[in-house]
């Protein structure tokens, strides 16, 4: 069985820091996790809850794409709190969705959106849309400049001690 390169999006806006930390915690027992990015705040889109906190893990593991989603991922999300509704938008303790599975992006939010691309570029700074030939850097730094996303200096969750 090979091993397998992920970077996930880990993102909530309920009881945030705690969440992220069990998440973080549960997500252990199953894969190897190499690299944490930030954790960059950025305003409820869609919806009146509070901003949330997003973070992208780097991870490798022996499940398939199809295995890591529904054995390990929905588990952590439902053990967590979360009850999937109509409303995609709705507040959730815990949103775990993969991004990048042996380097083949399943994310077109990648490029437009400021809650994954700001935390993949700092583990990913140079990675290229292909279609515009955009480096992640470079669109990080364009939201930056231009939504509500900030990083939280203040957040610390790739410190081996927490």
């Amino acid at each position: 069985m090979s091993l397998h390169e992920v970077y996930l999006l880990m993102g909530t806006n309920i009881r945030p820091e705690k969440n992220i930390r069990a998440a973080l915690d549960l997500l252990r027992d199953f894969v190897s996790i190499k690299g944490i990015s930030p954790v960059w705040e950025t305003p409820a889109i869609g919806s009146d809850g509070p901003n949330f906190l997003n973070l992208v893990v780097h991870l490798t593991c022996r499940f398939s794409q199809e295995e890591l989603k529904y054995q390990v991922l929905r588990k952590i999300e439902a053990q967590l709190g979360r009850v999937r509704s109509e409303d995609k938008n709705a507040p959730r303790p815990m949103d775990l969705d993969i991004l990048l599975f042996d380097k083949l992006s399943l994310e077109p939010g990648i490029w437009s959106q400021a809650h994954i691309a700001c935390p993949l570029s700092t583990l990913l700074p140079e990675l290229v849309d292909p279609g515009t030939g955009i480096r992640l850097s470079q669109r990080s730094h364009y939201f930056q400049q231009t939504t509500g996303v900030r990083q939280r200096s203040d957040l610390h969750f790739n410190d081996p001690l927490f």
